[in-house]
């Protein structure tokens, strides 16, 4: 017997909202900006990319037909280590990096899930944070930690165990999103509704690139984007084979390095009612209009993950009830879509945040595991030893679990 296992969740925005407190503490004013001097622009291409057609959803497909193999990672509870709501999640050399939105810090474990460390602590010190602690990425070239405090306008410079090295100012207002493309590049989003105009040319460009001083060291993908949104959208999705960058309102993915911004994918929803239109969007004037309008159309949803094998993303049709699932399958370059996963073995998430070399990661909590482990003692499902005895030693209000799995290769779906 088949089951789904069915959970109701208040969902935090895939947006992020902008508040009062947005912009941090520090006037703009206060800073000045250096421009490098071989600041340059990006080029775009879209001549070449990959339409991938996406197909009306299967109602449920089974999760032995889903996934190859998977595991969970528990990560450790103590009182150093309680997290709220983890907005992202990386998996890098031997530990893995945990963004926690509702405690505002960074939180590091190995990867059998132990605590290690964690990075946040407030206070107007050396390595210290205002309430604002907005993003984190890795530098994968001098291998540390890049956190990014948006009260102090501060880039914060951590090694990979969570050790100060030093920080930097930052002359413009970056939302969380950013991403190291070389030694000496760092990408970070812009958007006109952040109101960097003290930025002059460069603000008409939705990348930014900043040297290793951060200074202003270019542009990329110039668009006039709508000032009257109040939301910011994940643009760098996370991807084990280059940096992708999804523009806001936008259903195409391109591939950014230095020599570029190249089209990899563009989703076709031709078999979908209202598509979003993003010359549209633009026209709007005021948020209330633009949520009305994104509410009632179909667009990708910033859950995307690439790794080398699949390209994982899902989609907003119409109204949340409408959300579903696709996976692209680079090898047979088939892909097939679904509004749930039905539980035949004792797989499940909530939903999706990172990649591990070829593994999609997702998240599921505490709640969610028991309702399986239940269905797995009434033998409705299939259940493995040693993931029924991980659900038996879990206390209520331990961490979410990371789940790691691997995707069947796809055979085509008739």
């Amino acid at each position: 017997m088949i089951i789904y296992i069915y959970k109701f969740l208040y969902v935090l925005p895939i947006i992020t909202m902008i508040g009062c407190t947005y912009k941090g503490n520090k006037a703009l004013n206060s800073f000045t900006f250096k421009t490098a001097d071989n600041a340059s622009v990006l080029p775009l291409s879209q001549e070449s990319g990959l339409k991938i057609k996406v197909e009306e959803p299967l109602p449920g497909i089974k999760a032995s037909e889903l996934v190859e193999s998977y595991k969970y990672i528990p990560l450790e509870t103590r009182n150093e280590s309680l997290i709220g709501y983890i907005r992202k999640v990386w998996f890098y050399s031997d530990r893995i990096y945990v963004r926690d939105v509702e405690t505002n810090m960074i939180y590091i474990f190995n990867q059998s899930g132990k605590y290690l460390n964690k990075i946040g602590q407030r206070g107007n010190g050396p390595g210290e944070f205002s309430d604002l602690l907005y993003g984190m990425t890795i530098d994968p070239f001098a291998n540390r930690l890049l956190v990014y405090d948006q009260g102090k306008r501060k880039m914060n410079y951590f090694t990979l165990d969570g050790a100060y090295l030093f920080d930097r100012d930052v002359p413009m207002i970056l939302d969380s999103n950013f991403s190291v493309m070389s030694p000496n590049r760092i990408l970070v989003s812009n958007h006109k509704n952040i109101e960097n105009d003290h930025l002059g040319k460069w603000d008409s460009y939705r990348i930014i690139q900043l040297d290793s001083l951060l200074q202003i060291a270019g542009g990329g993908y110039e668009y006039d984007d709508n000032v009257h949104a109040r939301y910011l959208s994940p643009v760098f999705p996370p991807s084990g084979e280059n940096i992708l960058y999804n523009p806001m309102f936008s259903n195409d993915f391109y591939s950014v390095s230095s020599a570029g911004l190249n089209l990899k994918y563009s989703l076709d929803y031709s078999r979908f009612e209202n598509v979003i239109d993003t010359g549209y969007v633009n026209k709007l004037n005021n948020a209330g209009d633009i949520f009305d309008y994104m509410e009632s159309t179909t667009y990708v949803l910033p859950e995307c993950i690439e790794t080398s094998s699949f390209f994982w993303f899902k989609t907003h049709s119409q109204n949340n009830s409408n959300e579903f699932y696709t996976y692209y399958d680079k090898g047979s370059k088939l892909n097939v879509s679904f509004r749930k996963v039905i539980q035949d073995v004792d797989f499940i998430y909530d939903y999706t945040k990172a990649y591990c070399d070829d593994y999609i990661v997702g998240i599921v909590d505490v709640p969610t595991l028991r309702a399986l482990y239940d269905a797995c003692k009434k033998n409705l499902v299939k259940g493995k030893k040693e993931n029924m005895e991980m659900i038996e030693k879990m206390k209520d209000d331990d961490n979410s679990v990371l789940v790691l799995f691997k995707l069947k290769p796809l055979k085509r779906y008739e």
